[in-house]
């Protein structure tokens, strides 16, 4: 699926923020209908989440750091801090598994993408304009002309300087 939503997000046609919309929202639904099933059919739709959870956080990634402007490093460097799923859910599933059971446990990571679901509805409802704005770009594709060109020989000339 990461493959696909990757295809999917190069088409101008396909916003990532709408993707991430639909694969959270995909990620929650089966995992509730995981969580009440049971044999393979369950062990299948868990899997399923599992294919859809993953484009969410590279989607989330970039789409946190859009017009984030000279701060886009320090909003970069706080989000790869702040990652801590990995650490909190587990235990928190297994104390859940220890008192409840397997399949009560995934209402864990079901609230984890309710919760995640919220960015994408602000970035869709509220700050698509935003979002869009920030789409296209020409970086590495095009040649620089006019200033853009005078800076970056100024810049390659104090390099040589350093060297």
């Amino acid at each position: 699926m990461r493959f696909i939503s990757g295809f999917l997000m190069m088409s101008p046609f396909v916003k990532p923020r709408l993707i991430l919309l639909a694969f959270l929202a995909l990620c929650f639904v089966f995992a509730i209908a995981a969580m009440n099933t049971s044999g393979v059919l369950s062990i299948g739709l868990l899997m399923t989440v599992f294919a859809f959870e993953g484009a969410c956080f590279a989607t989330i990634f970039t789409l946190s750091l859009r017009g984030l402007g000279r701060y886009t490093k320090l909003g970069g460097s706080l989000q790869v801090a702040a990652i801590s799923g990995g650490m909190v859910f587990p235990p928190i599933m297994g104390a859940v598994i220890d008192a409840r059971g397997a399949h009560f446990a995934l209402l864990v990571p079901a609230l984890g993408y309710v919760v995640a679901w919220t960015f994408p509805v602000y970035v869709n409802f509220w700050n698509w304009k935003i979002m869009d704005n920030h789409r296209e770009t020409m970086v590495n594709v095009e040649r620089p002309a006019g200033k853009e060109l005078e800076l970056e020989k100024g810049e390659e000339q104090r390099v040589e300087k350093v060297r």
